[in-house]
């Protein structure tokens, strides 16, 4: 009896020591993941003003005609299914990348029932009218399908 109870406290030891030194590399990781996500929002965002097209936002999206906002959506996903059809044609282009994930993740879905999906969103938080449109498009219509996200990464 006093064996297995010396045996269950050296494990519970061991499991509190286990995670005292796995939290701060948990945590370190966590935040490295969350460096490289603002420096990869901080590229596209730099990329595309250089190209002279700001990100659209909820502020863009509210001034937008219904036409206007189909055309986005439209172009998103002509892009995206271009890419589906590539990948399938040459299987070296095959990745798990944001136009796949995409892909995924609207799956079945009509471009009508995005663009209320990003109406319903700015209209329900006023206060996120800075958040990208395809942010909300991932948030709100991607994430909550996909298994994985981007590259294999686990999804937050």
């Amino acid at each position: 009896m006093r064996n297995r109870q010396l045996i269950k406290a050296g494990m519970v030891m061991a499991l509190c020591v286990l995670l005292a030194s796995v939290t701060p590399l948990m945590a370190q990781g966590q935040t490295a993941q969350q460096q490289q996500r603002a420096q990869v929002k901080e590229d596209v965002n730099k990329g595309l003003e250089e190209m002279g097209m700001p990100i659209c936002t909820g502020t863009e999206w509210q001034k937008a005609t219904q036409t206007e906002k189909v055309a986005f959506v439209w172009g998103v996903c002509h892009v995206v299914t271009i890419e589906k059809i590539l990948a399938q044609k040459f299987p070296s282009l095959r990745a798990e990348d944001f136009s796949s994930k995409v892909s995924e993740g609207m799956a079945g879905m009509k471009i009508n029932d995005i663009v209320r999906t990003v109406d319903d969103f700015y209209t329900a938080s006023p206060a996120q009218m800075g958040k990208p449109v395809i942010g909300v498009i991932w948030d709100a219509i991607v994430k909550p399908k996909l298994k994985t996200g981007i590259a294999g990464h686990p999804l937050q």
